[in-house]
């Protein structure tokens, strides 16, 4: 949500004009000022907003907001995904903004979809379902979950369990005898 940050400022210094969506809303712009400015509010803003808003341990969204490369990577991907989700929602995105005007990258994906009202209603349900989806799947403490990184982290440690069950050789299973019941298998 952050790029969307720069259109009240837009509205207030050039009304409307001139288009609200530029700089975050570029590739440029996102990954660059985007990511910079998506860093230091979760490591500066993040803790205390979220822990006055939800019932969650101050101390704990701290420690998962320091400064870290997978911090800026994680912003970086949401700045990303943020513009590339818009190029659904809006007729313009100045996707290629400072090289190209912000007019003159339409969405193509807007006409396909019917229009700025029915892509950007088609997003949001999707969008909806997809958080319901998570919040049936992952009830409890489903705030803390969610807001702090404990909902994937122990999605991450199951890839990592799976990553290492499959980097270890498989040789020495396929040399150990077969007992009856795993010949009955194979055939």
């Amino acid at each position: 949500m952050l790029p969307d940050l720069e259109i009240p400022f837009m509205v207030l210094l050039f009304g409307t004009t001139v288009p609200t969506h530029l700089l975050l809303h570029s590739l440029l712009g996102s990954l660059t000022i985007g990511t910079l400015l998506a860093s230091a509010i979760t490591v500066f803003i993040y803790p205390k907003l979220t822990s006055a808003i939800f019932p969650i341990d101050k101390i704990k969204v701290k420690e998962k907001s320091c400064f870290s490369i997978n911090l800026l990577f994680s912003c970086a991907i949401g700045c990303l995904s943020h513009v590339l989700l818009d190029v659904t929602n809006h007729s313009y995105n100045p996707v290629f903004w400072p090289f190209l005007a912000p007019t003159e990258t339409p969405s193509p994906i807007v006409a396909v979809l019917g229009g700025t009202g029915n892509a950007s209603l088609l997003m949001h349900v999707l969008m909806l379902v997809l958080f319901a989806a998570l919040f049936v799947n992952k009830r409890e403490n489903f705030w803390e979950q969610l807001l702090v990184g404990e909902l994937f982290d122990a999605q991450k440690s199951q890839i990592s369990l799976s990553l290492a069950f499959l980097s270890k050789p498989l040789t020495p299973r396929l040399q150990q005898p077969l007992t009856p019941r795993k010949r009955l298998w194979l055939t």
